[in-house]
């Protein structure tokens, strides 16, 4: 393989936001790299910040990714640009289905988000929890008895929202999603089940990171 054929997806040496996408790059069989910058002992991110605007990236941000002289920006828009390249089934097969997953996204990614934001900014882990568990509830009710979100077939939602669940149960630490919302747990289970990704989980492309820098006040 051609090293221009491999996706190059860059991120800080978290999990953050890059898990989400090598999820997905990895259930798709992507070919990819990781490209890292570290936070730096005064978490000033210089590494990546002193050199963002020479990278010919058409809006320097992180993460980002770079496909031979093609670049993009923005979690969603990247995950979107793998599946659409590597396996369009994770899109949906139908524009009702492509509307509803693109919803689902924004819905997920915003609970991703909101509830990453309090890590950082407060110290209480039963407000980042209360976040969480206020917006999965109508993931929950969506998903009801269904396997996957879209019935019996994945999509990339799916792969996302397993990583975010993962860590409410890491702040939670205890049974508090299970309890809750025991079809959006068993749900995460299923899809730490699916051959490719048990394959990347147990894999040294797994990397073992926290999923906030160290600044954050909640950090599991």
């Amino acid at each position: 393989m051609e090293e221009s054929d491999k996706l190059v997806i860059s991120y800080w040496k978290i999990r953050g936001l890059i898990r989400h996408i090598l999820l997905v790059a990895e259930y798709a069989r992507a070919p990819y790299e990781v490209k890292y910058y570290e936070a730096g002992d005064d978490n000033s991110g210089k590494e990546w910040f002193d050199i963002k605007h020479s990278l010919g990236l058409h809006f320097p941000n992180l993460p980002n990714l770079q496909h031979g002289d093609f670049n993009l920006s923005e979690t969603l828009v990247i995950i979107h640009y793998i599946c659409d390249k590597f396996k369009p089934d994770l899109l949906g097969d139908t524009p009702e289905e492509r509307a509803t997953v693109m919803m689902l996204a924004h819905i997920a990614h915003d609970a991703k988000t909101s509830a990453t934001g309090l890590c950082y900014s407060q110290d209480d882990k039963e407000k980042v929890l209360e976040c969480a568990y206020s917006k999965l509830a109508n993931i929950s009710k969506f998903l009801g008895e269904k396997k996957f979100l879209l019935g019996d077939k994945v999509c990339y939602v799916d792969l996302y929202l397993s990583e975010f669940l993962s860590l409410v149960e890491a702040v939670d630490g205890g049974d508090g999603l299970s309890t809750k919302y025991s079809n959006l747990a068993k749900l995460r289970k299923t899809v730490e089940d699916l051959p490719e990704i048990a394959d990347f989980l147990s894999s040294d492309r797994c990397h073992k990171l926290k999923f906030n820098w160290d600044l954050a006040k909640i950090n599991p």
